[in-house]
């Protein structure tokens, strides 16, 4: 009985994120008066991204990785993300992510997402869900992602890699967050930023698993950037004494198609 009594419990929290981000870029698409918009065709853009990088984990030890992320623009406001990441020490894929977003609401810095998020772990029959809607604010200098990560995780390999199964053995809500900052020596060719976050593209820790990324960008030509960041991140903190976790090292190609 108390199972399926989660199992609802769960449909209907799903169910009611559903709808809220639903209505929100429904209300936030449709435009104050028609007349004002002028007419044109909507631009579709689409982006690759290939990267590799390093860990050292103070538990887990080292290991490589690869990642490959699809993104999908139309008409400047909506996006659709999806990525995977190849763990090289055990040879399993370790995340799996579906994004949804509406960019600029009303062509302002906000936008709102909604992100569907799994982490594997074959090698310890693990695997943590996640549904995480935020909002997301850009002014160029500042950066801001503030939301909630519903995460579920399940201690079996029973559909290991299906991302949308959430009636894990453990359910729980956690802040999603993220901070970002660059500086003004920024121009047209280079780019760096520096973020205090607990999560990336393919991870969405605890509150206290936060890290310190530096980002640096170079843009080749109108269609290919090149980066890499440099991350130190903590497992928590215990009166106010950070404990580290690991190190992170990526770097990547961006590519507009």
């Amino acid at each position: 009985m108390n199972f399926f009594k989660a199992r609802s419990s769960n449909n209907i929290m799903i169910l009611f994120i559903s709808i809220v981000f639903g209505t929100l870029i429904l209300f936030n698409a449709i435009p104050v008066q028609a007349e004002e918009i002028p007419i044109s065709n909507p631009a579709i853009n689409q982006q690759l991204n290939f990267s590799t990088g390093f860990e050292h984990n103070r538990t887990l030890g080292e290991r490589w990785e690869l990642r490959g992320i699809y993104q999908l623009e139309y008409d400047t406001h909506y996006r659709l993300q999806t990525g995977l990441s190849y763990n090289g020490d055990t040879g399993y894929i370790n995340g799996i992510f579906i994004e949804l977003g509406y960019e600029k609401i009303k062509d302002t810095d906000y936008s709102a997402r909604l992100k569907f998020l799994g982490n594997q772990y074959a090698q310890y029959e693990t695997a943590a869900n996640s549904i995480i809607p935020y909002l997301s604010w850009d002014n160029s200098d500042y950066y801001v992602d503030f939301g909630l990560n519903y995460r579920f995780t399940k201690f079996t390999d029973a559909g290991l890699w299906n991302i949308f199964d959430y009636h894990g053995d453990v359910s729980e809500v956690i802040l999603y967050y993220r901070f970002g900052w660059r500086p003004p020596l920024n121009n047209d060719k280079y780019r760096l930023a520096v973020e205090f976050k607990n999560n990336h593209e393919f991870y969405a820790g605890n509150l206290g698993a936060y890290g310190l990324v530096i980002n640096n960008y170079y843009q080749i030509n109108k269609r290919v950037k090149i980066y890499g960041n440099l991350g130190l991140w903590q497992s928590g903190s215990i009166a106010l004494s950070a404990t580290y976790l690991k190190t992170t090292l990526h770097a990547g190609l961006e590519v507009d198609l």
